[in-house]
């Protein structure tokens, strides 16, 4: 089976601000399914939160939402599986709170 291993966030710690972080876009268009998993190991600051959602393009310039993962505030892990999705994909972080910072990965499979 053809698969490739997406990286949209290595486990790092990361401290956010008000504007949304953007991974790059992955060309996917060789495949049809995309298994993700969000990993939080740990969480600071006051009242952190972290939203994440998978974008989608069929030309990298329009983004859509394709999945939304549950909110974090503290360590937790959450899969997602995907199909009929556009050519690109990336991921979105948002934080919120004071101060916030997260340590966390986000890594997909891309399979045929």
């Amino acid at each position: 089976m053809d698969f490739v291993t997406v990286t949209f966030h290595p486990m790092t710690s990361e401290q956010g601000g008000a504007a949304p972080i953007l991974s790059p876009g992955f060309d996917l268009s060789a495949y049809r399914h995309l298994t993700t998993v969000l990993v939080v190991r740990d969480a600071g600051g006051t009242s952190p939160t972290l939203d994440i959602t998978l974008e989608h393009s069929m030309d990298g310039e329009n983004w859509f939402t394709l999945v939304t993962f549950p909110q974090a505030t503290g360590p937790t892990t959450h899969p997602e599986v995907s199909s009929d999705f556009g050519r690109f994909v990336r991921a979105r972080s948002q934080y919120g709170g004071t101060g916030p910072w997260f340590t966390y990965s986000l890594i997909g499979i891309a399979r045929g």
